[in-house]
């Protein structure tokens, strides 16, 4: 992920849905509230993923651009295209079923995007650990209280944005 706000943004995603999904399972709300939730967040994921694709694909291509003046290296083997992959694959493509209106309100789309963007957002994190899990070390607490901070801060804005824009269809008796 190129952008820290962007990284946010994704997680809050994932904390949001999983909150509003334990809450309708919960409390027996509407359907029509539920619905109209997951169309706002599945229609702001969309269009974040978008962005970060592009940024992701733009930094992947200054990267081949700079791999090309040293001949020694070729593209494929300088990890440049790794993180194009990685977004297209587990962020992008299953995501673009949320521009039909229609299938942003499934839920079980919006669990497999769940999934998805939880391996996404923490791919970077699995491949530290598993390749150098013996010199690996974590962040400080200074870092890491600033980090869980801003995901909060996140966190409570996409789903009070979410949950306060989706509007509410009232039946009236006229």
């Amino acid at each position: 992920m190129e952008i820290w706000i962007i990284n946010k943004i994704i997680t809050a995603y994932i904390l949001s849905t999983l909150t509003i999904l334990g809450l309708f399972l919960i409390r027996k709300t509407t359907k029509e509230r539920r619905t109209e939730f997951l169309n706002l967040a599945n229609l702001i994921i969309i269009v974040t993923l978008s962005i970060n694709f592009l940024l992701v694909t733009l930094n992947s291509f200054s990267c081949t651009l700079n791999i090309k003046s040293d001949v020694t290296i070729s593209i494929i083997d300088s990890g440049c295209l790794k993180p194009v992959f990685t977004s297209f694959f587990l962020a992008f493509l299953f995501h673009t079923l949320f521009f039909i209106k229609s299938n942003r309100s499934k839920i079980l789309l919006t669990i497999i995007s769940f999934v998805l963007l939880t391996i996404y957002s923490s791919f970077e994190y699995l491949t530290i650990i598993i390749s150098v899990y013996r010199d690996y070390l974590p962040p400080s607490n200074g870092s890491l209280i600033k980090e869980i901070f801003w995901i909060l801060i996140f966190y409570i804005a996409y789903f009070l944005s979410c949950w306060l824009l989706s509007p509410i269809k009232r039946k009236t008796n006229f």
